[in-house]
């Protein structure tokens, strides 16, 4: 009995010191950049190589012409102001074989003896701005859903893997598309319009927001002020390619922004209706016909957000977007269940069964010869792997459905109850 005493007593202290570390914000930043100092040198992917030789260029260089020149400059201008002023910063750091570096094969590349700390040294700018849209996003919520949010962002394999493994440069608009949020939150219009305006300036996507930021104004000045703000902001940032014909190839009208478009229904002849456009419009009339609550905000912004990955051929990357209304569906909505997991399951099957590239091909600095392997499931079940990855797209669209509805059920829920 004084065993069994003693036993209940070291795991009730083990229960506190769980407790308590729970809510510790400090550990968890700590055991989440661990584990990303611990991954960013082993991992490089294809784009993340074309990108650092393309922004090596631009840095050497400083033309935008010639940036635009490259069927890879695919991104506006201000993403390679930005890591353009990185790489001056941090080219010191990486020694002066680095110039030489960059002009390697890819196989050179990879089996270089520099290619951890190159690793470590040019992904630092994607890894803080990954960190402080996690950070950002905590700050909106209080309490213990504030530790909550932390912990899941620093732990989250999605996030890991789309930025510390994968590299994505969307790390970069996404702190400013969380900032805009957190603004929109404590009812900071301009600020948020500010912010909104650099994350679409950084990369295209939260253009598809802007709208909302408009709408949740009071008045019609304030409306017209959002606007004027996030558009001045967005166009005064793309001003200096504008006579660049590439850049309207390439990043207006690039093949990126075309797969929106990708889900169509054939009314005959030429005509057809785009399933994300219905999608998108009907949205923005429903956020539009109630009250203009933070909580709908999110709801519609998911709403535009998940639209994207049910009905466009996306890259896996891009899924890093819809992690801050996941994780706010999480929190936010006490119900959340299968549908979440489901989603999140779908993404990575989506990953094991795609291309070598996003998967083992990423680990090439630990083992060159990993970055040509073949694609292992189409090589299992050859051109059905395109179904396979379209049923699997079917089910993350079900579960994103799911998720909107019950969000909406939730809504609905807790106005009647406010109205009782």
């Amino acid at each position: 009995m004084i065993r069994q005493l003693f036993k209940s007593m070291k795991f009730k202290k083990k229960l506190a010191v769980w407790k308590r570390a729970k809510k510790d914000v400090w550990l968890w930043f700590w055991v989440g950049l661990f584990i990303r100092l611990l991954i960013v040198p082993f991992f490089m992917n294809w784009d993340f190589w074309a990108n650092t030789r393309l922004v090596a260029e631009f840095v050497q260089s400083g033309s935008l012409a010639q940036v635009y020149a490259n069927p890879l400059g695919t991104f506006p201008p201000l993403l390679f102001w930005t890591l353009g002023g990185y790489f001056k910063l941090v080219w010191g750091m990486l020694g002066s074989g680095f110039g030489e570096w960059l002009g390697y094969k890819e196989l050179s590349a990879l089996s270089s003896v520099n290619i951890f700390r190159y690793m470590l040294v040019l992904k630092v700018i994607y890894l803080a701005a990954e960190m402080g849209a996690g950070y950002v996003l905590a700050l909106m919520f209080s309490g213990k859903e504030r530790a909550l949010v932390w912990r899941w962002w620093m732990l989250s394999p999605v996030v890991i893997y789309a930025v510390e493994m994968f590299t994505n440069i969307d790390a970069l608009p996404l702190v400013f598309m969380v900032l805009s949020l957190y603004w929109l939150k404590k009812e900071k219009g301009v600020r948020a319009s500010v912010a909104m305006g650099l994350a679409a300036a950084y990369k295209m996507f939260p253009v598809l927001l802007f709208p909302l930021v408009v709408m949740q104004a009071r008045g019609v000045k304030e409306k017209l002020v959002r606007a004027a703000v996030m558009v001045g902001v967005f166009v005064g940032t793309q001003v200096p390619a504008w006579g660049l014909s590439g850049y309207w190839s390439q990043v207006v009208f690039g093949d990126s922004g075309q797969a929106l478009w990708s889900a169509r229904v054939s009314l005959g002849g030429e005509r057809a209706i785009y399933v994300y456009l219905l999608v998108y419009v009907v949205v923005l009339f429903w956020y539009g016909q109630g009250k203009k609550t933070f909580e709908r905000l999110m709801l519609a912004g998911f709403g535009v957000m998940g639209g994207i990955f049910a009905f466009s051929v996306f890259h896996l990357q891009w899924f890093l977007w819809l992690v801050p209304w996941l994780m706010f569906y999480g929190v936010g909505v006490k119900q959340a269940g299968w549908e979440l997991w489901l989603a999140n399951g779908m993404f990575w099957a989506m990953v094991a069964a795609s291309a070598v590239s996003l998967n083992l091909g990423m680990l090439g600095p630990g083992e060159p010869t990993f970055w040509y392997l073949e694609w292992p499931v189409r090589g299992l079940v050859g051109e059905r792997v395109f179904w396979l990855l379209g049923i699997l797209q079917t089910c993350l669209a079900a579960a994103l459905a799911g998720m909107g509805y019950k969000w909406w059920r939730v809504i609905g829920t807790r106005r009647m109850d406010a109205q009782a």
